[in-house]
């Protein structure tokens, strides 16, 4: 099911934003897809993480809190992706970024920003 909502979103996207890496991730890239209140992440280039970490992906509005969203263990170099459902109190972000943190994700930003974009 994951496979073809990815599918969808990737083929017939809304939106489309760019990502960059931060100086903690140079060599990173990643695209936020999104098509209705659905989003696939495509992270390239990030590295992988000690077992207890993870990367996590935000929303984050222009003003008030980081909205958490999914959070994806990198396993290679190869193109890693995340599908996620845009929640209502994220759907107003001025900014998209990953960051790294524990495993099961945080309520907030704890972790360096290895991407960070904004829609344009």
């Amino acid at each position: 099911q994951n496979r073809h909502t990815q599918i969808a979103v990737l083929t017939s996207p809304q939106r489309e934003i760019v990502l960059a890496g931060t100086k903690d991730a140079p060599d990173a890239t990643g695209a936020f897809y999104i098509h209705n209140n659905t989003g696939v992440l495509v992270l390239k280039g990030l590295q992988p993480l000690p077992a207890d970490q993870a990367y996590q992906f935000w929303f984050i509005p222009a003003e008030g809190s980081p909205v958490p969203s999914g959070v994806i263990q990198v396993t290679n170099a190869a193109p890693n992706t995340l599908t996620v459902t845009i929640p209502a109190n994220g759907q107003n972000f001025a900014k998209l970024g990953v960051t790294i943190e524990p495993k099961i994700g945080s309520p907030a930003p704890t972790g360096a920003l290895v991407l960070l974009g904004s829609p344009t």
